[in-house]
């Protein structure tokens, strides 16, 4: 069942509830809304945010991984309507491992830009 919650406080930072039946509203499939009632508006799109930022991050990387990555992302939002895809199940351990294959390149590229800078840096000072 697909709802907003009525209580505007219940909509910005949610209830703190993610799964079964309360006395507030009722039971639902959608992993927005699940995220919606647990966290609430205000977090859920930090979390969303934050997710896809990092997804978005590692495109940028290779030009190649846009052709699989942007189709994935636009398939992940729509599936997300039906079930908690992103952090809940098989795939969420998919997501999390795209997430940390971003951070571990952004590091590498980060010590081979400096370790560049460094030899550039000593073969001029040996040269002059």
């Amino acid at each position: 069942m697909l709802f907003i919650p009525d209580n505007l406080i219940h909509f910005l930072f949610g209830i703190g509830f993610f799964e079964g039946e309360n006395k507030f509203y009722p039971r639902t499939d959608s992993g927005y809304l699940k995220t919606l009632l647990s966290i609430g508006f205000i977090f859920s799109i930090m979390f969303y945010s934050i997710l896809f930022l990092k997804i978005f991050k590692i495109s940028v990387i290779d030009n190649k991984l846009k052709l699989f990555l942007y189709p994935l992302i636009a398939l992940l939002l729509i599936v997300e309507i039906k079930e908690p895809f992103l952090y809940q199940n098989f795939l969420a351990r998919t997501v999390f491992l795209l997430m940390g294959m971003q951070v571990v390149i952004s590091y590498e590229r980060k010590k081979n830009h400096r370790i560049r800078t460094e030899l550039i840096r000593n073969h001029s000072l040996s040269n002059s």
